[in-house]
């Protein structure tokens, strides 16, 4: 709550360390009261009387000798996070983390179990020490938090899972016999809210009591912060814990005493009312305390803040800017409208013509002489040339700051003549699409120039052509390991692509698929035969299956993609399986083409030797027949379809993206957590309403309508008299 509302980090430490101390401190009184009410029973061994200089001592031996233990606890953990301090072994890493817990649960329990001390009391004292000296000794830091932040998570749930279930049994009971815990009747309720008054009011009375103190010494705070810590305290996790404890020990220790069941009702009672206070300040404290801090001006925004948050959105805008640019580099993403994107990516929604150009220079500045590559900027530029208002000779201007060769971007599409996706299937389709989706397949740095025609073996003939020949079976032995490297450098492509968001984890099971591809192209290596990972991911009963149990979970969990997809112009099997081919062919190519150039970095350095280029060359020839392969299957797909459905991904890797940069934003303590949900959250709805987007126009522009944007620009009249007006 407190990161959500933005509250300031003194706020949120003075509430953390009250809120610690106090569950420590609580422990404490409730093993002396709990002694207290076991004596109450009568039972004989059970229980304690203990008078008031008894329960001071035994408060005293329990907080400081909780505080000695948790401090010796803690030092014995610095000692094993100094010693394991390989940071490079992730084994080690494990083990740390697994120190932390194991440490944590052994103080609580000599504190607890042996000594009869507070072992919440330990346990805090613990962690802190630990904080305090040795942060730094901790080798994975993200690790060790993500583990913590899950056990606070688990254990919560199921603390509060068991205590919800309890409460609700005791305050539902009917049968009013005192051995079954009897009635949580209307008197009861009456009580609850009374002792929710005096709890709030005995709250504001201790921090406001100690508030003099408070306010002169450490961090200090001021009456505005003692309000809403007053207000915030919410009773949970410990107070439910230690109610299921009382209840479950004086059903234990009256079984067998039929006179001391009245004890049982007082106890389910009790739960009641803990249960009770832990729902009452959830719902009103808890949903009281955003509007409160807000109302306190604790999270006020200066207008430096403001300005700050200004800029900060525009550095947002801008990154995503630049991303677009690099990504239009791919040529996965050739023929990607922009119309699609404006739509789907809200932070690109206003971007014009000035914008591109401080993105341009920004990607030329910041890229090495030799290997800036040059963004396809052919369906882009006349979408924003189309919504600038500007004069016609501003944008000329304009476009002549970027660059000059942006204006040739122009005029290509204003001389375009035809669209090569529309040629039927052909060899000179077939071709065409190669160089559109791969212009990588050869052993060329294509790639890294920017050229546009890329040369194939037969144009640069082979390296190994300065050596002498290599025997047959050293080349298949050598071809072999690099074979099984290869495959595993496909694997981890997979997953990069899965983690960055390029593939989808719940649209039909493809990233289960390519790994599956992998492990069969794996055995099919060890049976020496060559690369043919793209037919054993396309065996048609076994793809139908998982597309198939994909569909259903995806349309199970998520019902508006079934309603949506009626307006799509043919079933929803037919459009799930079409998206799935093409996203599942695409991320094959891209993740090809990756492990080429990461082989080649590895084998093919300033001096190969021979059996290396050749065996490199077969493996290199595989991959591209397997390109090939998938190459098909795009090029079967209808026109519109392959470019609405690249398109989406585009939006898809963008916003993966901006939320990465968010993110880091937020480590780095630019953006608070407040500010940062602001956008995730923006972000999680675009790519909920890319899911369900089944639309086959986006408002894209035809040909002639691109032509007629692109004349505003000035083109010289030697240009226009090829232009055609054919729409795509």
């Amino acid at each position: 709550l407190l990161n959500e509302v933005g509250a300031p980090p003194r706020l949120k430490m003075h509430i953390a360390g009250e809120s610690m101390f106090n569950d420590g401190s609580s422990v404490v009184f409730f093993m002396i009261f709990n002694t207290l009410f076991l004596f109450e029973t009568g039972i004989e061994g059970v229980g304690e009387n203990i008078d008031f200089g008894q329960g001071v001592s035994l408060f005293a031996q329990g907080a400081l000798g909780a505080a000695a233990i948790g401090m010796a606890f803690g030092l014995g953990l610095l000692c094993v996070l100094y010693n394991l301090s390989r940071r490079l072994e992730r084994e080690e890493n494990v083990i740390q983390v697994a120190a932390t817990i194991a440490i944590a649960y052994l103080s609580f329990y000599v504190s607890e179990e042996l000594l009869g001390f507070s072992g919440v009391i330990a346990v805090v004292v613990t962690g802190i020490t630990t904080r305090a000296f040795g942060a730094g000794m901790i080798n994975d830091p993200h690790l060790m938090g993500s583990f913590w932040i899950l056990v606070e998570q688990l254990l919560n749930t199921v603390l509060f899972t068991i205590g919800g279930v309890v409460w609700g049994v005791v305050i539902s009971r009917t049968d009013e016999r005192p051995e079954f815990g009897g009635v949580f009747g209307g008197t009861d309720w009456g009580y609850l809210i009374l002792l929710y008054v005096l709890l709030n009011a005995i709250r504001f009375l201790l921090i406001f009591g100690f508030y003099p103190l408070v306010s002169r010494i450490g961090l200090k705070s001021n009456v505005r912060e003692a309000t809403f810590i007053s207000f915030s305290g919410l009773r949970g996790a410990v107070g439910i814990a230690l109610a299921i404890s009382l209840e479950s020990e004086i059903f234990a220790a009256t079984a067998n005493e039929p006179d001391a069941f009245v004890f049982r009702e007082q106890a389910s009672t009790a739960f009641g009312m803990v249960g009770g206070i832990a729902l009452l300040t959830l719902l009103i404290n808890g949903t009281l305390a955003g509007p409160l801090i807000i109302k306190l001006g604790l999270v006020k925004s200066s207008k430096t803040r403001e300005k700050v948050l200004e800029k900060v959105n525009e550095e947002i805008r801008d990154h995503a800017t630049d991303d677009l640019l690099h990504l239009l580099t791919d040529s996965r993403f050739k023929d990607v409208d922009f119309a699609v994107v404006s739509e789907h990516v809200p932070m690109l929604k206003k971007l014009n013509l000035e914008q591109l150009k401080k993105a341009i220079r920004r990607n030329k500045d910041s890229a090495p002489l030799a290997g800036y590559r040059e963004p396809n900027l052919t369906n882009l530029l006349p979408y924003l040339v189309s919504q600038s208002p500007g004069k016609t000779s501003e944008m000329s201007e304009s476009m002549e700051e970027i660059d000059r060769d942006f204006v040739r971007v122009a005029q290509s599409v204003l001389v375009m003549k035809h669209s090569t996706l529309n040629v039927p299937r052909s060899d000179h389709f077939s071709k065409s699409v190669r160089s559109a989706f791969a212009p990588e397949l050869t052993t060329s740095e294509t790639s890294h120039s920017g050229s546009s025609d890329p040369e194939t073996p037969e144009d640069n003939p082979p390296p190994e052509q300065k050596f002498k020949e290599s025997s047959p079976d050293e080349v298949a032995s050598s071809a072999f390991e690099i074979r099984l490297i290869f495959i595993e450098a496909l694997r981890f492509e997979y997953n990069e692509q899965n983690r960055k968001g390029e593939i989808d984890g719940r649209e039909g099971l493809i990233h289960h698929l390519l790994l599956q591809s992998a492990d069969f192209a794996i055995d099919s290596a060890n049976r020496g035969e060559p690369l043919n990972d793209w037919a054993l991911l396309f065996i048609a009963d076994h793809r139908a299956i998982h597309y198939n149990v994909g569909a259903f979970i995806e349309t199970l969990l998520n019902p508006s993609l079934l309603r949506n997809r009626k307006a799509y112009r043919g079933s929803q099997k037919d459009y799930q399986r079409l998206r799935r081919d093409i996203h599942l062919a695409l991320a094959f190519i891209n993740a090809h083409r990756n492990a080429q150039e990461k082989v080649k970095h590895e084998f093919m350095g300033v001096d190969p030797d021979i059996d290396t280029v050749e065996a490199y060359n077969v493996v290199l020839r595989e991959s591209n027949n397997e390109i090939v392969k998938a190459e098909q299957l795009l090029a079967s797909s209808h026109k519109r379809d392959l470019r609405v459905i690249v398109s989406h991904l585009l939006c898809i890797l963008l916003l993966n993206k901006t939320a990465r940069h968010v993110e880091f934003l937020t480590a780095t303590g630019i953006l608070t957590s407040r500010d940062a949900h602001h956008h995730l959250e923006e972000i999680e709805h675009a790519l909920a309403h890319l899911r369900e987007c089944t639309a086959v126009s986006h408002g894209e522009l035809t040909l002639a309508e691109k032509q007629k944007s692109l004349k505003r620009l000035q083109i010289p009249k030697s240009i226009m008299k090829d232009i055609i007006t054919e729409e795509e």
